[in-house]
């Protein structure tokens, strides 16, 4: 593509300096700077009564002779325009006859000279110097981030390439301060212009930050950083105050390290490892908790914190626990171990009534057994005979199990009608000793349901069924039994005395 000018033709009223005579302006020329891939203006001015013919901008070469080769780079004639070689389609006319160039390159530097002619064939020239300015390209090692251990010392290069012209300044900043109003005078070295690497010495946890070289430039200054990470021992920053509470509270315990890399922080009582909840404050900072939902007395005692990430010695601190019983749990203890007494005391007491009361029993048991001859001759109902002196001896009661006297009175009075129903008349009264036996008085007669002589029945009287002797009775058969039914009116085992 040809670049065109904002006019066709001049017009006639340019005119070159001198009148009739077409020359250049003379004089030392004119400097223009510019910076690689922007875009620059080559002023010139010319004034001629005459028509002009063409404009032509040339590159002069200039090698180890005197002689000039000009490079074409601009032409503009009979209202034709062209761009030459490395600055086609880069180059235009500006104004009337400056020259301006698009996207400079370092190649462009040089010096540029303006060709007028006009029509009677007399020319003029004007020369411009363009000087390229490339500012520099810094770079800055080891590659980020720079990891190195406490009391270490470390060193940043800082390479500079490219720069046109050359920088003016160099100096180093951590965190945007420069290095040289930070610390002690022996904490750094170099970091200049004239020693652009800069030495760290005995790096400590402080030291990690961002260094960033800076290099002052005529165009602009022009930076590099790089990361330096410090790996420095763990260590405790805070911890939880000794603290007192009361049974059954909840307490958690609290302990904050930082440390690179991050530590590991862990929890002991007495030397056992106990289960805590780690979580992360910022990236070198860690909290570690234990939690203890209802705190009892044994839960006294130090617990200590312990921190370690592999660089250095782990650093440990304690925080004292101390558990006092509750005020209502010590009211509520005593009322218990008074009530604890009281219904010790009462059950005691209780037994030793229980005791003096079955040994009674058994007293009483004994001589009734001892006296039972005088004690039934004292229930004897009157009319009895008096020659009835004696009793008989009571025989041995039958083992749970041996009567049937649970299969139910109509049961046994089925089975005892198929041999027969018996009965029996008492001929000596009897007190009944146990619960299953039947109080017998004389003349009573009894519906023996189960039983022979020699030992115990049972019988059934008055709508009670029980245990007697048998040797305390008469057994009778069932006409006598009827013959005294009809005497008396009543039943055999209906009758009472």
């Amino acid at each position: 593509m040809t670049l065109l000018p904002e006019e066709n033709t001049f017009p006639k009223t340019l005119r070159l300096p001198g009148g009739s005579g077409a020359q250049g302006n003379g004089g030392t020329p004119r400097t223009v700077t510019a910076v690689v891939g922007e875009s620059v203006t080559l002023p010139a001015a010319f004034s001629t009564r005459e028509n002009i013919l063409s404009v032509t901008w040339s590159k002069v070469n200039t090698d180890q002779s005197t002689v000039q080769q000009r490079e074409p780079v601009f032409v503009f004639s009979n209202g034709n325009s062209k761009s030459h070689g490395a600055y086609k389609d880069r180059v235009l006319l500006s104004g009337k006859v400056s020259l301006r160039i698009a996207n400079i390159r370092v190649q462009d530097d040089g010096m540029y000279v303006l060709n007028v002619m006009t029509e009677d064939l007399e020319t003029g020239e004007e020369y411009v110097r363009l000087i390229v300015m490339v500012p520099p390209v810094v770079k800055v090692g080891p590659s980020s981030p720079v990891v190195s251990s406490w009391g270490k010392s470390v060193t940043f290069k800082c390479t500079i390439s490219e720069a046109r012209p050359n920088i003016s300044a160099l100096h180093w900043e951590k965190d945007g301060i420069p290095v040289q109003s930070i610390g002690v005078s022996s904490k750094y070295s170099g970091g200049t212009l004239s020693s652009p690497s800069l030495t760290v010495r005995h790096v400590t946890r402080a030291d990690t930050g961002s260094y960033t070289c800076v290099v002052n430039h005529v165009v602009r200054p022009v930076t590099s950083s790089v990361q330096l990470k410090v790996l420095y021992p763990a260590s405790i920053i805070s911890i939880s105050d000794a603290i007192a509470v009361t049974v059954s509270d909840r307490v958690t315990l609290q302990c904050v390290a930082d440390g690179n890399p991050p530590p590991n922080i862990t929890w002991t009582k007495n030397g056992v490892l106990l289960p805590s909840v780690a979580h992360t404050l910022s990236n070198d900072v860690r909290a570690s908790s234990v939690t203890l939902k209802r705190v009892r007395m044994n839960n006294t005692g130090a617990y200590v914190c312990a921190a370690s990430n592999g660089v250095g010695k782990a650093d440990s601190k304690a925080v004292q626990l101390s558990v006092t019983p509750d005020k209502d749990a010590r009211d509520s203890s005593n009322i218990v171990v008074i009530v604890g007494t009281v219904a010790g005391a009462l059950w005691f007491l209780i037994g030793v009534v229980l005791i003096l009361l079955l040994w009674k029993r058994r007293r009483d048991r004994r001589d009734k057994e001892r006296f039972a001859f005088y004690y039934n001759m004292g229930r004897r109902e009157p009319g009895a005979p008096d020659d009835k002196t004696d009793f008989p001896t009571i025989p041995v009661k039958p083992r749970e199990g041996t009567l049937t006297g649970n299969a139910g009175i109509p049961t046994m009075r089925r089975a005892a009608d198929k041999r027969g129903r018996r009965y029996a008349r008492v001929m000596y009264p009897y007190l009944a000793q146990e619960g299953n036996e039947l109080c017998l008085e004389v003349d009573d007669v009894i519906e023996v349901l189960e039983g022979d002589s020699g030992g115990w029945c049972l019988g059934y009287l008055s709508g009670d069924v029980g245990l007697f002797p048998s040797n305390y009775v008469k057994f009778l058969s069932s006409n006598e039994a009827v013959k005294m039914e009809e005497c008396d009116g009543k039943p055999p085992s209906k009758r009472t005395k």
